[in-house]
């Protein structure tokens, strides 16, 4: 009887022990989050287009990053939008109202093909 009391005992210590690190890291990521959410940042649009290894297809990627001015903390994508190669001009319409949705923004085009495509 008095072995399981100690393992009894011995369980709950390790359990409170867990308990009182899970508190700690419960902590670090409140203010983690605090700080990620109170950072500055700036938006950038990027353009781009990607052709796939595997099925050999073109496809267009307009991506909005909110990137933060403080340092550790990596961009975030805010929108993502994705057309086939074959819905070029759709995806040129798109990227112009994009621009006009976020003046100043800076903008990243690499619509150029890559130079293995040549």
């Amino acid at each position: 009887c008095k072995l399981q009391g100690d393992r009894a005992a011995t369980a709950i210590r390790q359990a409170e022990s867990m308990i009182a690190r899970l508190r700690d890291y419960q902590m670090s990521l409140a203010d983690r989050a605090r700080e990620i959410v109170c950072a500055p940042y700036h938006i950038e649009i990027e353009f781009r287009r990607e052709r796939s290894y595997s099925d050999n297809r073109v496809r267009y990627i307009a991506e909005i990053f909110r990137v933060y001015d403080v340092k550790g903390i990596s961009r975030q994508s805010i929108r993502r939008e994705i057309w086939p190669g074959k819905e070029r001009h759709q995806a040129m319409k798109a990227f112009t109202e994009i621009e006009r949705a976020y003046p100043g923004a800076p903008i990243t085009r690499k619509l150029e093909p890559s130079p293995w495509e040549r």
